[in-house]
């Protein structure tokens, strides 16, 4: 059973044990790095499996900051990363299912969810859109290590 819950900044130890596959270093931050940002318009979470934390992502509360064609006070979905131990579970597949009622619930301003991922990171592009992301109108902007997709998620 999949839940989520915020996650303290003075607790970030909590989530020091999620391994970042080599294969996706190229699209999301080692867990140090992430955990360690002070930015105070982003908000951590963990993902639970049952009682075990299994995954780590931000949302932030002025993601146009990030992507600038976006309108005042947008809300992204940002650092999502599911432990390596844990991957080819469907934890992340069950995650991405129970996120829109748990961005509702923690966010009830927010109508929209956004995000950007990479063009080259085809999985998680299938796997969000799968899960009623939509492709933005917006041309890709340039990310990490490439261009990246601006997905949206009606909430």
């Amino acid at each position: 059973m999949i839940s989520f819950a915020p996650l303290p900044r003075a607790d970030v130890a909590r989530v020091a044990h999620l391994q970042l596959p080599p294969e996706q270093r190229g699209f999301v931050g080692p867990i140090d790095e992430m955990s360690a940002d002070p930015d105070p318009f982003q908000d951590f979470h963990i993902v639970l499996h049952n009682t075990e934390t299994v995954g780590f992502f931000k949302i932030d509360r002025a993601f146009e900051r990030i992507e600038t064609r976006l309108p005042a006070a947008s809300h992204g979905l940002r650092g999502l990363l599911i432990g390596g131990q844990y991957q080819r579970r469907g934890i992340g597949t069950e995650m991405l299912s129970h996120l829109p009622a748990y961005a509702r619930q923690t966010y009830p301003s927010a109508r929209v969810l956004h995000l950007r991922v990479d063009v080259e990171n085809q999985p998680a592009v299938r796997a969000y859109l799968a899960h009623g992301w939509q492709m933005s109108d917006l041309t890709p902007a340039e990310g990490r290590s490439g261009p990246e997709h601006i997905l949206n998620l009606t909430l």
